[in-house]
């Protein structure tokens, strides 16, 4: 029998940007993170995606990675719960001030990763 290892999971903090509006960070999970800002790209152009208003006319100006930290499903419920007062729907949570020093100081501690 042959033992099938499983990929590491990682919760990823990922920024975008429109010069229109507000910045806006999508806490998620993957085991491939390369893979997955491709998708996420691809589904920003999609018509059928529920993101906040101005992500479903696929206006990303810019986006970047924050960082990766460990962590599977239960990592990425517990941030979604701690980042709750920000919270745009569907794991999009407004950028702001707080929000993005309550991230920095994650990152700083957990962090695997940073672009």
């Amino acid at each position: 029998m042959v033992e099938v290892q499983e990929k590491p999971t990682f919760v990823y903090f990922w920024r975008v940007y429109n010069r229109d509006f507000d910045p806006l960070v999508k806490i998620g999970m993957t085991t491939d993170w390369g893979n997955r800002v491709i998708q996420l790209l691809k589904h920003a152009e999609s018509s059928r995606n529920h993101w906040p208003d101005w992500l479903q006319v696929a206006c990303i100006e810019e986006h970047s990675l924050a960082g990766l930290i460990e962590g599977g499903r239960e990592t990425e419920k517990y941030l979604h719960k701690k980042f709750a007062k920000f919270a745009m729907g569907f794991e999009w949570f407004d950028y702001n001030d707080e929000c993005a020093d309550m991230i920095d100081e994650l990152l700083d501690e957990k962090c695997l990763c940073s672009i």
